[in-house]
């Protein structure tokens, strides 16, 4: 698993390592303040966490700010309770965390055994700052908890 070491923060739990994480499914979700495509799939992720979590489902998000203001963990810990998330978050102020897994985008998704990304089936928005469009695809209100769904980011 790419080491999750470069955290400057852990919010919602202590620092969680692979000793913590051995013998779970984990779930590392990318996000940023102000990516919409992270505010429109984050109602999803939370769901799943809450759903599998009995499970063995571990979800650890990871903030990864794009803009200045992004680092300051006050309004990171806001997002946290406007959002109800509940599940573990790192926070990713010096990008340590996004560099050990090589990870260029908002929203990303990466899960065991092999920590490669979970592909969308749209484009999420580049770590560069370029935000290509994407299509609008209709969703329903309530999350799915079908495991096998896929993520729809737009």
């Amino acid at each position: 698993m790419p080491s999750l070491d470069g955290a400057t923060e852990w919010l919602n739990s202590e620092p969680l390592g692979p000793a913590e994480l051995r013998g779970h499914v984990v779930l590392v979700n990318f996000w940023t303040l102000t990516c919409i495509n992270w505010l429109r799939t984050e109602p999803y992720i939370r769901a799943w966490s809450q759903a599998y979590r009995n499970d063995g489902l571990v979800v650890i998000g990871v903030h990864t700010p794009e803009f200045s203001f992004e680092h300051e963990i006050d309004r990171v810990r806001h997002a946290i309770r406007e959002r109800e998330i509940d599940y573990p978050v790192a926070v990713d102020n010096h990008y340590g965390v996004r560099s050990a897994f090589d990870n260029h985008y908002w929203p990303a998704l990466y899960s065991t055994p092999s920590w490669t990304p979970i592909r969308p089936r749209c484009s999420s928005t580049r770590a560069s700052g370029s935000s290509p469009s994407a299509r609008s695809r209709g969703r329903s209100a309530t999350p799915s908890l079908d495991p096998s769904a896929s993520v729809s980011c737009g």
